[in-house]
């Protein structure tokens, strides 16, 4: 599969004669092939991403391509990311939108709703949907001191548990997603998106 995708995004073809068509090396204005990359220490893969995103840009229409807009961008890297992390932590039957949850938690014991929404950047009534089966697992203690407090979030036992158990998961995920696009591109990753989400 990569050697195709390599060949296709390095060479052109051309018709010849006899109406069948001809391989040849792109001219200087295309994208790098695999072995020019590799000259210049770039691993296999960011070559591939590098050449196969010069192709994806080159064709689009500057004002209206899709792949211009950041928001369509983040939301398929979120909707990408997501299956690697949902996969391992399907082993031990919980998502990674509800491991964050426990994790905050755990960072934030005694934490009101509408706190935990602004740290998951939630809506609020979506994140009350998204306690609810935490709740009825027993991995959340709550607490309410009169009729008009907040009500604020600790966890349980079970939930201290339930996060040790899926932390081996979310670490082989973690360690995934590093090996495919690369350990600093992630750490730099990570701290851009961060930067985005709390610069105010």
């Amino acid at each position: 599969m990569a050697n195709t995708t390599v060949c296709r995004s390095v060479l052109q073809c051309r018709p010849t004669k006899g109406g069948r068509p001809e391989s040849r090396p792109m001219s200087g204005s295309d994208p790098p092939t695999k072995a020019s990359l590799r000259q210049h220490g770039e691993p296999l893969h960011e070559a591939l991403t590098n050449v196969q995103l010069h192709m994806r840009m080159r064709n689009m229409n500057p004002l209206t391509g899709p792949d211009l807009c950041h928001c369509l961008a983040a939301r398929r890297a979120a909707r990408y990311v997501s299956r690697i992390y949902d996969s391992h932590l399907s082993d031990v039957g919980i998502s990674i939108s509800q491991f964050s949850i426990l994790a905050l938690i755990e960072e934030h014991p005694g934490i009101a709703v509408a706190d935990l929404a602004d740290l998951m950047v939630m809506e609020r009534t979506t994140l009350v949907r998204a306690l609810r089966p935490l709740r009825d697992a027993t991995w959340l203690t709550s607490a309410a001191e009169g009729p008009k407090a907040a009500l604020t979030f600790t966890l349980s036992a079970a939930g201290k548990a339930k996060l040790s158990e899926a932390e081996p998961c979310w670490r082989a995920a973690q360690a995934e997603f590093e090996a495919g696009f690369g350990r600093k591109q992630a750490t730099a990753l990570r701290a851009g998106l961060l930067s985005v989400v709390f610069a105010t």
